[in-house]
This record gives structure tokens, sequence and C-alpha cells, in this order.
């Protein structure tokens, strides 16, 4: 199971997540779970996304498009988003049709993105129940995942005394933290991507300290 939370602003996006992942067999049973591994990966100077449900198929998605879209291109982010749904379609039909014994191959992308040209942010869900239809966020944040609710009242509630002293990320952490979920970690990973072409991601164990 996965939290996401997508954030934009003005000057930068930022995508947050838990990091515990869980191994199921073709009959949806869980086989373990593993901690430390990272859900939220950079595109290109203007994209990151967020995987949820299959990490595999989701990886393959972004393996796909990276190497496609950190070349030089003057692709609007409407245009990355309607390649991100056919790729991402492509490679989840095929890896159905290469494993029919397993029904657990449910997938959702969180996508952040800058428009430099039109100075603009955006965030878009895409996911297999609704064929991968993009789905344009209108606030500023939204949680995705348990207790997605949960997640984003926690935000709401903690927005503006969190944003005088302390770093966004600090704050999506703190509503994964908030929550109680056996399959959910209290470690988080961010990447935060900014209007000026920077970047930079955050590790947080499960006391809000930034990991090394």
């Amino acid at each position: 199971m996965t939290v996401l939370i997508g954030l934009k602003q003005d000057n930068f996006v930022l995508i947050t997540g838990d990091t515990k992942s869980t191994h199921m067999n073709g009959s949806n049973q869980t086989l373990d779970t593993y901690d430390s591994v990272v859900k939220v990966h950079p595109i290109c100077e203007n994209m990151i996304i967020g995987i949820a449900g299959s990490d595999r198929i989701g990886k393959a998605v972004v393996g796909a498009i990276t190497p496609i879209f950190s070349l030089i291109h003057k692709l609007s982010v409407k245009e990355m988003i309607q390649h991100v749904q056919k790729t991402t379609i492509f490679i989840h039909d095929m890896y159905s049709q290469m494993h029919l014994d397993r029904d657990y191959d449910h997938l959702l992308l969180v996508v952040a993105c800058i428009d430099h040209k039109e100075d603009k942010s955006y965030l878009y869900s895409l996911s297999s129940p609704s064929g991968f239809e993009p789905v344009e966020i209108n606030g500023d944040c939204k949680a995705f995942g348990v207790k997605s609710q949960e997640v984003e009242e926690y935000i709401r509630t903690n927005m503006s005394r969190k944003y005088v002293n302390e770093h966004p990320i600090h704050l999506l952490s703190a509503a994964i933290r908030s929550i109680d979920d056996q399959m959910v970690s209290k470690d988080t990973y961010s990447f935060i991507l900014n209007k000026d072409k920077t970047a930079d991601y955050v590790f947080l164990d499960e006391q809000g300290n930034v990991k090394q």
C-alpha cells in the first residue's frame, strides 16, 4: 500500500511518498513488505512522477519515458502527459497479457510538472481503473492512497503553521506519519522541482529528521 501527496505552487512542484512496498502473489495474498523503496522519480527538468500500486509496471513506464523527455524538446506539459498516457497504456497492457495469472496490476501515477513557457505548475493523476485517462488536479494539493482524506485534513489543518517555519516537505511528511497503518511507513521520500530548474530530494525518518 502507498501514500502519495502532490503539491504545486507558483515556484515549485513536489511529490512525497512513504517508502514501504508490499509484495503479493497472484492471488492477492501479501508475501512480504519492504522499507526504503523510492516511489517518486525525476523524469526531466520539468516533470516528476510518483508510483502507487504495481511498482514493477510503474518503473517500466519511468524507464521508458525518462531518456526521451530528458532530451531537448518543444512539447508542452499537456503533450507530455499524452505521451505518458500512451506509454503507460502500452506497458500496462503488455504486462497484463504476459502475466494472465496475476490480477494485482493496479497502477496509479501522480505527475507533477512545470510549464516554463506558460509559467504554470500542474498536477495530474492517471490510474488503471480509468484507463489512464489524465485527470488534472485543480487544487494545490492532493493525497492518494491509504487514508488519503485523513492525510489531506492534516495538511489543511497545519498548512499555515508549517509554512511559517518549515519547508512544505516537512508538512507532507508529517501528514503521512500522522496516519496509522501497518502497510505505510513512517519514513518518507520527497522530490521537489523548482521553477529555476533546480531540484532536490529529501529522505525523512519516522521522527521527521533528514536521513543521510
